[in-house]
């Protein structure tokens, strides 16, 4: 409750969502520290190897990924809001009923992502604490190291798809900063349609871990979250014991909730990507959306860019490309169906 009106009191006070994605980023390790030294003083000093287990996976997350959102959204040395909250706005806001976007707020953007970090983190916790006599202190296992290392695996996944970007963004922040695209040399164009469509490479991220599947970093996310609770529920759950089975299955409806919005957010960044890059079409049929394909298929240049716009229309939604349209005030980007679509 604490940590639900601290969230929603940050975003109305500093108008910044992201504050959300930082946020997420100290509440694990702080439950998880929670747990350990509030085992330690009523266990007579002694501490729970599996507590401090999932304690080290959290720091672990935890500092790294605060770090990550600092130095993302840190620009000109102010923390900013992710650019996707503001596409997220121009679908709920509605000028006579702007209520729609305090309730959105309220409700899903606070008191959704705090139940489901309750769930997700605090039921395989509570597994832990409660898996033995308070007298009985079971040691780590085997499984719970390989889990560990598991853990680690899908850790260091995602602090390489991140790497990635951030040195892809900082690439192509220097290399827009000489000038309109006339100006590109020629081995960064990607020639389409026998010459008359010329993109740039560096409009969206297609190399290295993006080779294999579109969000590695989501990919990598939900693979040590189920690692978390895997340590959590192993050992705890009797199929006769219905009192150990209801934070399992919590836990899982907060991991359900997890993989829903980063789905969510998949498809919203996929559609600001298709509808602001003409090349993004071919990629995003050649490659998965989430688990990695160590064979894509191969990307055929001259099928990204229709000539009537069929492709681009068929793949975003109206309502998606409605909104999208109503983003573009400098009409840079022209669709066929352009007097259909600015009426509504």
């Amino acid at each position: 409750t604490a940590l639900f009106i601290y969230c929603y009191y940050k975003c109305q006070t500093c108008a910044n969502l992201s504050v959300l994605d930082l946020l997420r980023a100290l509440y694990p390790m702080t439950c998880t520290l929670v747990a350990n030294m509030h085992f330690y003083y009523h266990h007579d000093r002694a501490w729970n190897s599996r507590l401090l287990l999932l304690a080290m996976c959290t720091v672990l997350w935890g500092v790294r990924m605060a770090w990550y959102v600092l130095t993302k959204l840190t620009k000109r040395g102010q923390f900013q809001q992710d650019s996707r909250w503001d596409v997220v706005y121009t679908f709920i806001y509605h000028p006579q009923r702007s209520y729609f976007w305090d309730l959105y707020v309220f409700f899903v953007a606070n008191l959704y992502q705090t139940l489901s970090w309750f769930l997700l983190v605090n039921m395989p916790l509570f597994m832990v604490y409660t898996s033995h006599a308070p007298n009985e202190f079971e040691p780590v296992t085997s499984m719970d190291v390989a889990l560990c290392i598991l853990f680690v695996c899908f850790f260091l996944y995602e602090c390489c798809a991140d790497y990635e970007m951030m040195q892809f963004r900082r690439i192509k922040f220097k290399k827009m900063l000489r000038g309109h695209s006339i100006r590109y040399t020629h081995n960064e164009m990607i020639v389409e349609k026998d010459g008359t469509f010329y993109g740039w490479k560096y409009d969206f991220l297609m190399t290295g871990l993006r080779r294999f599947s579109l969000h590695p970093n989501y990919f990598a996310e939900l693979g040590l979250w189920l690692c978390f609770i895997a340590i959590g529920v192993k050992n705890n759950c009797n199929a006769l014991d219905y009192d150990k089975l209801w934070p399992a299955g919590l836990a899982v409806v907060g991991y359900a909730t997890l993989g829903f919005k980063l789905y969510k957010l998949a498809l919203l960044t996929e559609g600001v990507l298709a509808y602001s890059y003409g090349s993004y079409y071919r990629y995003h049929k050649t490659v998965p959306r989430f688990i990695p394909s160590l064979r894509p298929k191969p990307i055929v240049f001259d099928q990204s860019i229709s000539d009537n716009n069929e492709i681009e229309e068929a793949y975003l939604s109206e309502s998606l490309l409605i909104r999208l349209r109503r983003m573009d005030k400098y009409r840079i980007f022209a669709f066929k169906y352009d007097d259909k679509l600015t009426t509504k």
